[in-house]
């Protein structure tokens, strides 16, 4: 949904608004009086004397408060974004009004979660809720307020070149691990992006996914799970997540479990409902819930590594014909032919392909 999608609705919303006696005109452009909203700052902790002008707010000598902010702005002849409104002619809406229109149209009166950043606390927030209170709106039960990310301790700034694109991001690293990297910290925490806290993070998430794969390779296919086992890990994740969202002690749970789990799958008989427990609980938690475990985890081995194991099989082969174990040599062959590999021979030695 786009703003510039749903003009008629914020029209509507000021409308009500100036009814309500909470929104005032004046040449051209619509008001929200904060002074007719004793609760205006809650959020923020911030009291009407206290406020100031400033912060992103615009600040014109025609308001009756400095604090008052935009609803709907007159549009001068040459902008580029402007719609026809009943106060000047021609107008746009203020940067608060449609955030407050579009999630009650699409989320409902009340909805659960309102998340964004730090420094839109104030005002942004703040006069999104006193918007939503005057339209008769309970709005969000709980904010969400998470901190920057920032690049080598500096604020990530476009004007300064000092930032990166997700595309950059997914380019250079599994977005998984990029997804790992940003969710393993405490969302109200400066996150620092690094090229080793991105490794380390990607390094953290193959141990997960070689569990998992692991354990889908050895459960029986016709093994339900029964909740009986590992219900500690849950309560603990559970309980971690119902804490202000502490990813942190979330993905703790998660190690935990997996260590537990490596020491079930390193005995002689593991128990298939066990595994069938435990490779649930990684597909909710960390996969439907955190988004980092897949449905499908192939196993990885990186070019430089095949290549190793490659030159380890040649070399046996090439040995088994010194020997005139002819019948190695072809299983060898035989069996990588099987998997898509075939072995060249000529005067310069035996390649791979």
């Amino acid at each position: 949904p786009r703003a510039t999608g749903h003009i008629p609705e914020q029209l509507e919303a000021i409308e009500k608004l100036i009814s309500a006696g909470l929104a005032y005109e004046i040449n051209g452009s619509v008001y929200f009086d904060v002074s007719q909203d004793p609760k205006y700052g809650e959020l923020s902790n911030r009291s009407f004397e206290e406020m100031q002008e400033g912060t992103r707010v615009e600040v014109r000598q025609e308001k009756r408060n400095p604090q008052d902010f935009a609803l709907w702005k007159k549009a001068d002849p040459g902008h580029l974004m402007r719609w026809r409104d009943p106060y000047s002619g021609w107008g746009y809406p203020g940067w608060h009004t449609e955030c407050t229109v579009m999630s009650t149209r699409y989320l409902g009166d009340r909805f659960d979660i309102h998340g964004g950043g730090m420094d839109l606390k104030f005002p942004h927030h703040d006069c999104e809720i006193s918007q939503a209170r005057g339209l008769g709106k309970a709005f969000a039960n709980y904010w969400m307020h998470n901190n920057m990310l920032t690049i080598e301790g500096q604020k990530m700034s476009k004007s300064t070149g000092n930032f990166v694109t997700l595309i950059d991001a997914f380019g250079q690293y599994d977005p998984l691990a990029v997804r790992y990297f940003i969710a393993a910290s405490h969302y109200r925490s400066v996150v620092d992006y690094s090229e080793s806290a991105l490794k380390a993070a990607g390094t953290s998430l193959k141990r997960l996914h070689q569990t998992v794969r692991i354990l889908r390779e050895k459960k029986p296919a016709d093994q339900k799970p029964s909740g009986k086992w590992f219900e500690e890990f849950r309560n603990r994740f559970e309980s971690s997540m119902d804490d202000d969202f502490s990813t942190p002690q979330a993905f703790a749970a998660l190690f935990d479990l997996n260590r537990e789990v490596n020491s079930m799958l390193a005995s002689e008989d593991p128990n298939p409902e066990a595994m069938a427990d435990a490779e649930q609980l990684f597909s909710v938690l960390g996969g439907e819930v955190l988004g980092i475990i897949p449905e499908k985890i192939e196993s990885e081995l990186s070019d430089q590594r095949l290549n190793e194991v490659m030159q380890v099989m040649i070399e046996l082969r090439n040995q088994f014909r010194q020997n005139k174990n002819f019948e190695g040599s072809d299983l060898i062959r035989d069996r990588l032919g099987a998997i898509g590999i075939s072995l060249k021979d000529s005067k310069e030695g035996t390649r791979w392909e």
